[in-house]
């Protein structure tokens, strides 16, 4: 599902395997890294429902972390160097906090200081049910920043819309910008940190743009 690169060349890939969360790590060369768990990878499970890594970022200390969905639910977890859970993380290296059904983690983002934001939304594209744009927002600790929205999760709603998110990024001040496509459009959203839509942004903090209507 994802991929990162390291400065030394080494390649981290991740996602699933049956049922499972999967990482995998390859020397520049391509073979197995052999330093990261005995036999290159590891797979995981937090339940009997499917597990599935749609993001992760390597740290500078060498510690991994990634998000994923838990079923219809999204976690955040984070693995040493070596291929092991880092159990220092919140509860035994994982948090899968319960939110409303159809919900799946798309990107991750670290904060300068070191906090870390997730992007969730609907569980797939024809999930017509859903309305509205997820942030979660962790501490560097793995527990959820309750100073963040309602306790750690900000939820905005678009009523009367089928909404699929796709893409979060952190701006030089703070603020934070969505990529969605909100029925058949594409669409930006721009939330500044006390998490309300930025007037200096579009004029009220989003921008909608009709694919069909741009010239080739």
């Amino acid at each position: 599902n994802t991929v990162t690169v390291y400065d030394d060349g080494r390649i981290l890939g991740a996602g699933y395997a049956g049922d499972n969360y999967a990482l995998i790590r390859y020397l520049s060369n391509g073979n197995i890294d052999n330093t990261f768990s005995p036999i290159g990878g590891v797979v995981g499970q937090f339940t009997n429902a499917r597990d599935r890594i749609a993001d992760l970022i390597v740290l500078d200390n060498g510690k991994i972390i990634f998000v994923g969905t838990n079923g219809d639910r999204p976690f955040i977890c984070r693995y040493n160097d070596n291929g092991t859970i880092d159990t220092s993380f919140f509860f035994n290296g994982n948090n899968c906090p319960t939110l409303s059904k159809n919900e799946m983690a798309h990107e991750l983002v670290a904060q300068s200081d070191g906090k870390y934001v997730v992007l969730a939304g609907n569980i797939n594209e024809i999930a017509e049910e859903v309305h509205h744009i997820v942030l979660l927002r962790y501490n560097t600790d793995g527990t959820a920043d309750e100073s963040f929205g309602d306790e750690g999760v900000f939820t905005y709603s678009i009523p009367n819309a089928k909404v699929f998110v796709t893409s979060l990024a952190i701006d030089a001040d703070g603020n934070f910008v969505v990529g969605a496509t909100v029925d058949e459009d594409f669409m930006v959203f721009r939330f500044t940190p006390a998490l309300e839509l930025d007037p200096t942004f579009s004029g009220d903090g989003s921008v909608r743009t009709n694919i069909d209507n741009i010239d080739s």
